[in-house]
């Protein structure tokens, strides 16, 4: 079996359970809700964030997972993903917009561990595109009206910028808090 066969077998299979996966994103993130609530019920409500947590980070996973699978579609496939079912399309973000709905109501999410860290690792991720976006404008050289000493310390900035994000983003930390 090649990797284009596997590939066609897998959607295949997604496109003839669609609605069971729909019906899967919707209820996940309402049993996972219920579980952390009656795990904060506990002595500690570590067992209550750590689902919580688990929730909310599975719904980023899916929605960020369908965002990539959509480009290499788009890029690799040179498929247009608006002939793809609707019902798989809406399947992630109705699970992260429900994990994060139903979560909210048993713990703030920025209690928890997956919401923070997903936030960093976005910013991180959206800093180093802005600075390759920015060197990606100038073709021919940069011109900057001002000293080589104001040029130097916005150099060191912007690297202690990213430097920080880095760290903050992927720097090892309790998940569950």
């Amino acid at each position: 079996m090649t990797a284009n066969e596997l590939l066609a077998a897998c959607y295949g299979w997604a496109d003839a359970n669609a609605s069971l996966i729909l019906i899967g994103a919707a209820v996940l993130p309402l049993v996972g809700a219920a579980l952390a609530r009656v795990g904060k019920a506990g002595k500690t409500d570590a067992d209550g964030r750590m689902i919580a947590s688990a929730v909310v980070g599975l719904g980023i996973a899916a929605f960020v997972l369908e965002l990539a699978l959509l480009v290499f579609v788009r890029q690799v496939l040179e498929k247009d993903f608006l002939e793809g079912n609707s019902l798989l399309l809406l399947a992630p973000p109705v699970f992260l917009g429900l994990s994060l709905a139903t979560v909210r109501w048993v713990f703030p999410l920025n209690e928890l561990g997956s919401v923070t860290q997903a936030v960093d690792i976005f910013a991180f991720v959206f800093a180093c595109w802005g600075v390759v976006w920015l060197f990606g404008r100038f073709h021919w050289g940069v011109v900057f009206f001002g000293s080589l000493a104001q040029l130097g310390i916005i150099a060191v900035l912007g690297a202690v910028l990213i430097r920080r994000l880095y760290t903050r983003a992927f720097s090892k930390r309790d998940v569950a808090k």
